[in-house]
């Protein structure tokens, strides 16, 4: 009876959590889908045809919806805020937080979709690094 009672709080503990952790991959990546095209095209006068198609594919997938979007794009824009706060100098935010936050939401936007797009949540994961690049490197940083 004990171990139930400690495996129910356990259950709890971590549904809590669940929430605050997916929504924050989730709007992170769902802002550098949807405002990658132009922030790249600015820097570099092309765009990476990997981000520019899970763009479209994220954009148009009906395994989220409307606001779970909205919720997403909020997200990112806090973490490429602080993101550019980061390159600018300032301290906080530490990359090791920012590299968490990025993780994280990453993980949130695969977990969002792998059950009715699973294509797109392998190729989200496999594009993450490739992303990040795009955050971490204060050369190819370009605020959104």
């Amino acid at each position: 009876m004990r171990n139930i009672h400690k495996n129910i709080i356990h259950d709890l503990v971590m549904l809590k959590s669940l929430p605050v952790i997916l929504l924050t991959i989730v709007i992170s990546l769902y802002l550098v889908l949807c405002t990658y095209p132009e922030a790249i095209a600015a820097d570099s006068g092309s765009v990476d045809p990997t981000i520019d198609e899970l763009l479209g594919r994220f954009a148009s997938t009906k395994s989220i919806g409307v606001f779970t979007k909205l919720s997403i794009k909020g997200n990112i824009t806090r973490l490429n805020k602080s993101f550019g706060v980061y390159h600018q100098g300032e301290r906080p935010p530490i990359f090791e937080e920012l590299k968490e936050r990025f993780d994280l939401m990453m993980q949130e936007m695969v977990l969002l979709v792998q059950n009715k797009d699973p294509e797109l949540a392998k190729d989200l994961y496999a594009a993450r690094l490739l992303i990040w690049s795009y955050f971490a490197d204060p050369d190819k940083y370009v605020s959104f």
